[in-house]
């Protein structure tokens, strides 16, 4: 079936301003609107972020993303494509994002790009279970990525992940 939900959170907190010579408020707004559809083998999950920080300065971010699931007997694949475009980082947004058995992600994402994943989950018989993941985030805004001795010089990252599980 089809269903919908929406939610807000505000966050008031004090910080040291630029100077570090005293405090300011800061005001966090975020907001979200979520719509899926239920069937028998297919999910789908269209969302929207919202975030409007305002410290010094006003700052307003979103992020679109749509979400699709199969599934059938023993093999699932989980996709998940958003657009993403904020001020700065202190409007980041988050989204969930599936990941190997155990573990679950709520990426920050800042700047303006795009982000996609696909999990894919495969129970081979009763003992062992194979799961695999690759995600890209790809950046309109910036020629590098990160800081430091883990900078990436390129507007783009990818990262995969295999995990295989046996029952003794």
């Amino acid at each position: 079936g089809v269903y919908s939900w929406w939610s807000y959170r505000f966050k008031a907190r004090e910080y040291d301003n630029d100077e570090h010579t005293g405090l300011e408020w800061q005001y966090l707004h975020r907001g979200r609107l979520a719509l899926g559809y239920t069937g028998r083998q297919w999910q789908s999950r269209s969302q929207l972020d919202l975030t409007y920080s305002r410290q010094s300065a006003s700052s307003m971010g979103y992020m679109a993303t749509q979400g699709l699931t199969w599934q059938r007997r023993s093999f699932r694949v989980d996709a998940i494509a958003g657009y993403f475009h904020t001020d700065d980082y202190a409007s980041r947004v988050y989204v969930y994002e599936r990941g190997m058995m155990y573990q679950f992600s709520f990426p920050a994402f800042y700047g303006e790009g795009l982000r996609g994943a696909i999990v894919a989950l495969a129970d081979v018989n009763s003992r062992y279970r194979i799961i695999a993941k690759v995600g890209t985030t790809y950046y309109f805004d910036r020629q590098t990525i990160g800081s430091g001795l883990q900078q990436i010089d390129h507007n783009s990252q990818t990262d995969l992940e295999l995990q295989l599980r046996l029952k003794l």
